[in-house]
Order: C-alpha cells, then structure tokens, then sequence
C-alpha cells in the first residue's frame, strides 16, 4: 500500500498506477461475469473503460514523473546550499586557523624576548653580585690585627 505523505499524495506512483490497473482488470472481469448487453455492446463498453483506464493511468505516470522531476529539482537546491554551507565553513575554519597561527607566532616572538630580556636581567644581576662580594672582600678585616 502506497504511504500518503502531509500533503496527501502518494509516496509511490508506481503502486497507484499498478492499484489502477489491477482494479480496472477486476471491474472488467466482473463486466463480462455480469454482462446484460450482447457481446457487440460488452466489448465497445470493455474498450472503452479500458481507454478510460488507460488514459487514467497515463495521467498518473505523467503525475508522478512532473513530482519526481519537482523532488529531484529541490533535492539539488538543497544539495547545493549544503555545498555552499560548507565551503563558507571550510573559510571560516581555514581563516580561524590562518589567525590563530599568527597569533601563536606573535606569542612565541613575545616570549623570545621577555626571555632574552630575563636571561639579560640574571647576568647583570650576577655581574652586581659579583661585585658586591669583592667589594665586601676587599673590606672586611682580615682578622690579624686584633
């Protein structure tokens, strides 16, 4: 059994199609079980419900293929903004990454020298002490004279 969809149509045209006909085959059996006109009448009847059924299927196929052709229309549409979506993404994910490089660099040049200006800082910090201890050498009592 075909499954209807919000709007109402079905989701399969080839089961409707094959519904029609396979109903359309019934009734025309029962016509000639039940016939009450003579052969001549029953088959100008026959032929004429089976052009009725096959104009009505037709239109069915005809039905289904524009709906196809409309789904297969918006399919690609979304298909295509899903493709545009993503290249924005990819942009903005290459430039967030472009700027977070730049940034690790502009970090790292910081630390370079913050750490070349500490490294500068303990050798004149050494060299102070230094002379602060011959200083204090050179002054202190030897001890002798006491």
């Amino acid at each position: 059994m075909a499954q209807r969809s919000t709007n109402g149509s079905t989701a399969n045209g080839g089961s409707m199609a094959a519904t029609f006909c396979l109903g359309a085959m019934t009734g025309a059996a029962l016509a000639l079980l039940w016939a009450p006109a003579n052969g001549r009448d029953t088959r100008a009847y026959l032929r004429t419900k089976a052009r009725a059924g096959a104009d009505g299927a037709s239109r069915a196929m005809q039905s289904g293929r524009r709906m196809i052709g409309r789904q297969k229309e918006r399919i690609d549409e979304a298909v295509g903004e899903g493709r545009q979506h993503l290249n924005q993404a990819a942009g903005h994910a290459a430039h967030a990454a472009a700027t977070g490089r730049q940034a690790t660099a502009e970090i790292a040049e910081d630390g370079r020298k913050a750490l070349g200006e500490v490294g500068q800082a303990v050798r004149e910090g050494r060299d102070a002490a230094a002379d602060v201890a011959r200083d204090l050498k050179g002054s202190a009592p030897t001890g002798r004279g006491r």
